[in-house]
């Protein structure tokens, strides 16, 4: 999004209208107020004019020309690419710690030790 500033614009009589055309992307626009904002999301250069009128009905204009450059694949698509790695790693992290648990394990106190197996008591494995 860029904000467009027209606060420094001056004069001896009171600044009562900013106005702001450009085309972009094909189509005409026409933004107001001293600092109107504008999603720019297609590539390309377009060149903008403000005009400014005072209260005596004066008017004058300024022109700057804007380049909008193609987002990088991070810029684009980063935050999503981060959330989905972090997701991942959860993932795993909670399989392989869950994988562990089941096998190798000695039985809590409160579950029954296989027939044969070592026994659990309160202090410690007895064969």
């Amino acid at each position: 999004m860029a904000t467009f500033n027209g606060s420094k614009s001056s004069d001896d009589a009171l600044i009562e209208n900013y106005t702001w055309n450009f085309t972009y992307n094909d189509k005409a626009w026409e933004l107001y107020g001293v600092s109107p904002t504008f999603t720019f999301d297609v590539a390309g250069t377009c060149i903008v004019t403000l005009t400014v009128k005072d209260a005596e009905g004066i008017t004058d204009t300024d022109t700057v020309t804007i380049t909008v450059e193609e987002k990088s694949f991070i810029e684009s698509y980063g935050l999503a690419l981060g959330i989905l790695i972090a997701l991942v790693i959860i993932a795993l992290v909670m399989f392989f710690g869950l994988k562990g648990r089941k096998g190798g394990m000695a039985p809590t106190s409160m579950e029954e030790a296989p027939e044969g197996g070592p026994e659990v008591h309160s202090e410690g494995l007895r064969s």
